[in-house]
C-alpha cells in the first residue's frame, strides 16, 4: 500500500483535532526511518505521541520522541516544538519540549550509533544506578558483561560442566 494511502487509512477524528496511528517516518538528512505510535494534528500544529506501557525510565522516551519530531519536520517541512509521551502506569500524558539541547543530544546519539555500526564496536555495558530503571536490564545483563571471569566460570561449571 502506498504511504499516502496507509496514512489516509489511519486518520481518525479525535476531539478538536486529528489522530493518525502507526505512521511511517523517515529522515534522509539523518538517515533515520521508523514508525510513530501516533501523530496528532490540530489547527496548524502537528506533534508526535509515544505510548509507553509502564512508568518513566529516564530520558529514553524523550530522545525517541524528539527523533520522531526531527523526521516529521523534514517530511512536512514544518517546525514541531513539542510532543507527548503517554505512560500507561500512571495513566499520564507528559509534554516533551524539543529544546535545542535535546535536539543536539539526539543528533549526537545518532552520530555515535552510526560510528558504532561502521566500526562494528558495541559500547561497554555501564552497570550503574541507571540499570535498575532500564527496560532492557534482563536482556543486557550488565553485571555479567562487566565480569568476564563470572561468565567463563559459568560456562565452564554450568554449561560445559554437564558433560562430565
Amino acid at each position: 500500500m502506498p504511504i499516502a494511502a496507509s496514512i489516509a487509512a489511519s486518520i481518525a477524528a479525535n476531539g478538536d483535532g486529528w489522530y493518525c496511528g502507526g505512521i511511517p517516518l523517515w529522515s534522509e538528512a539523518l538517515g533515520l526511518s521508523g514508525r510513530a505510535d501516533a501523530v496528532e494534528m490540530a489547527d496548524d500544529a502537528v506533534w508526535p505521541v509515544e505510548y509507553k506501557a509502564g512508568v518513566r525510565h529516564g530520558q529514553t522516551a524523550d530522545l525517541q520522541l524528539c527523533a520522531q519530531a526531527l523526521c516529521l519536520e523534514e517530511m512536512l517541512e514544518a517546525e514541531i516544538p513539542y510532543g507527548y509521551v503517554w505512560y500507561g502506569g500512571p495513566r499520564r500524558r507528559l509534554q516533551v519540549d524539543f529544546t535545542t539541547a535535546l535536539r543536539n543530544e539526539v543528533c549526537g546519539i545518532i552520530g555515535e550509533i552510526r560510528e558504532q555500526l561502521l566500526t562494528r564496536q558495541l559500547p561497554a555495558a555501564v552497570d550503574d544506578e541507571r540499570c535498575n530503571a532500564c527496560q532492557l536490564l534482563h536482556h543486557c545483563l550488565p553485571q555479567l558483561a562487566n565480569a568476564p571471569r563470572k561468565v567463563r566460570s559459568y560456562l565452564k561449571d554450568v554449561v560445559f560442566g554437564c558433560a562430565t
